[in-house]
């Protein structure tokens, strides 16, 4: 089936209302920046939207819910981190979970860096789970779990084990397996964003 054409005029007349835009382009005049292709189900995504530059280089994807798909380049492989921030009171830190935070978007875990004060030991699981299954947490932590040993920090990149992809709407909670003298702790679990 070939392609529909619709022109930057058509758009600006109004003139798509209520046609079908599946298999469609929409064509922009050349000094424009832009062209729209609707992809058909049978190839890539079913139902999404891309956006192309003028060179013909896909920009943007997005799904039929409005969700992006994919920006080629600019999103994938954005990093950060995920903090948690467990606070005693001056007091050493009791055992249990201790909070959960809401994934934003699809990411993956490629370490951690625990600090603690004052200097002590501690081993803390971390858990998911998807908003059908709140609040029913599983652990996602592989053979070696966030630990400080009789010091003040540690770090670890090795994900053996790990669970290291979380999706959009997951929730993730911190829970303190062990702890001695430590009154005051943070998480970090440094991510970089996928698609």
């Amino acid at each position: 089936m070939a392609d529909t054409q619709f022109t930057g005029k058509q758009i600006r007349d109004r003139s798509l209302e209520g046609s079908d835009l599946k298999d469609s382009f929409i064509i922009q005049p050349a000094t424009d920046v832009v062209a729209l292709k609707v992809k058909p189900k049978a190839s890539g995504v079913a139902n999404s939207l891309e956006l192309y530059n003028n060179a013909g280089v896909m920009k943007v994807s997005v799904d039929k819910d409005g969700n992006i798909i994919s920006i080629p380049g600019i999103i994938d492989g954005l990093g950060g981190t995920l903090n948690f921030i467990v606070d005693g009171g001056g007091s050493a830190l009791s055992t249990g979970a201790k909070g959960w935070i809401r994934i934003p978007f699809k990411m993956q875990i490629l370490g951690w860096v625990i600090t603690g004060q004052p200097s002590g030991s501690v081993v803390v699981d971390i858990l998911k789970c998807s908003y059908a299954e709140f609040p029913t947490f599983a652990s996602i932590v592989g053979t070696v779990a966030p630990t400080i040993s009789s010091a003040s920090k540690n770090q670890g990149d090795s994900m053996v084990g790990w669970v290291t992809v979380l999706n959009i709407g997951d929730f993730v909670r911190l829970s303190v397996s062990s702890v001695s003298t430590i009154t005051y702790l943070t998480l970090n679990m440094i991510t970089k964003r996928i698609i």
